[in-house]
């Protein structure tokens, strides 16, 4: 691991000085791979998937620390997301805590149209008048995946669902979200409300680096009783995937069965989107999305693995200046660069280097 490391950084010092002496730049979160001299891909190099056997619509799959894409299939094509809206739902509230807008202990009132989202629909059983806080309602959309806990929220930190949706739609062209749009806060069918699986990736990515915490905390909680009733979170990853903490699964007879699941293992966290896995004769949708969810980490986790190159800050090269009050000034790191690698080219360096 050593050696390829060192591979990986003496070209990163390379392009640097080279993109610096051309007046390019390092796409963050984007470093190059090596190259054979020839202009071909090298070993070391990694392709994107576009032909995995997925019985899903689309499906996407990428290693969160880099960004790195591992496999795209249909990732560009619009789809009904259904509830994995709510991922944004919730990152929205923990930006709101997080900058002390509200707290986790932060209370409303459960209002006419909160109550109503949640009558035969996903719901977390909220009561009209009743009193709940931001810790309760985030927990009644992760475990319950409650319609009525989004729109409760969305009043409380909005005043109104549309207005936290207009929110939501701007957060998600920052994030550069291009094929999504919003409608509601919950993700029931409503027309012009659509993504896609790479869209969905994104977003998952920015909910884990931004609120690493909430995975332990909300999305990786397998029940939660309130006002007496237990539920069960509907990942079933949770309970047979090893390493799996997160995040969330959707339905719509529009949508059929979406997952995205993100697991950790080894020091590498994959997320994986499934869209529009849809039932057989012998198995349940569910089950399905799930089989497809756990296939698509499998394949990441047995063929891939992460290598850590530089922190925030690391020197990575030194560029000469021409007629400058400094002769040389340091290229560095904006941010921890990551990659990734071919799983058994890492590991057989790992082996020549023990």
């Amino acid at each position: 691991m050593r050696l390829i490391k060192g591979v990986i950084v003496a070209t990163l010092v390379v392009f640097v000085a080279v993109t610096m002496f051309v007046g390019g730049y390092l796409p963050m979160g984007s470093p190059p791979m090596p190259t054979n001299g020839e202009d071909q891909p090298s070993e070391l190099a990694v392709q994107v998937t576009s032909e995995f056997p997925v019985r899903a619509a689309a499906c996407v799959l990428v290693e969160s620390a880099s960004g790195q894409e591992l496999v795209n299939v249909a990732g560009d094509e619009s789809r009904h997301p259904a509830s994995l809206v709510k991922i944004m739902t919730m990152k929205l509230a923990l930006e709101a805590v997080a900058a002390e807008r509200v707290s986790l202990d932060t209370t409303t009132t459960v209002g006419r149209e909160a109550w109503r989202a949640g009558q035969g629909t996903s719901s977390m059983f909220l009561k009209e008048g009743q009193t709940v806080s931001v810790d309760e309602l985030l927990h009644g959309i992760a475990v319950a995946s409650g319609n009525d806990a989004c729109v409760a929220l969305a009043e409380l930190l909005s005043g109104s669902e549309q207005l936290f949706v207009e929110r939501m739609n701007e957060r998600a062209q920052q994030l550069g979200l291009t094929g999504t749009h919003f409608v509601n806060s919950h993700g029931l069918t409503a027309e012009g409300q659509l993504t896609t699986a790479r869209d969905m990736a994104i977003l998952a990515r920015a909910f884990v680096q931004d609120h690493p915490a909430a995975l332990g905390d909300y999305m990786a909680v397998k029940e939660y009783t309130f006002n007496g009733i237990k539920q069960y979170n509907r990942n079933g990853l949770l309970w047979d995937y090893a390493g799996t903490d997160g995040l969330k699964t959707g339905y719509t007879t529009a949508a059929q069965y979406n997952l995205v699941a993100t697991a950790e293992r080894d020091g590498m966290r994959l997320i994986a989107v499934i869209l529009g896995a849809e039932p057989t004769p012998h198995q349940s949708g569910e089950s399905v999305r799930e089989e497809e969810g756990k296939r698509l980490l499998n394949f990441g986790f047995h063929n891939f693995a992460s290598v850590h190159v530089a922190d925030q800050g690391q020197e990575l090269a030194r560029a000469r200046v021409w007629k400058g009050s400094q002769n040389y000034v340091p290229a560095v790191a904006a941010g921890p660069v990551t990659v990734v690698v071919p799983a058994q080219r890492g590991h057989q360096h790992c082996h020549d280097t023990a």
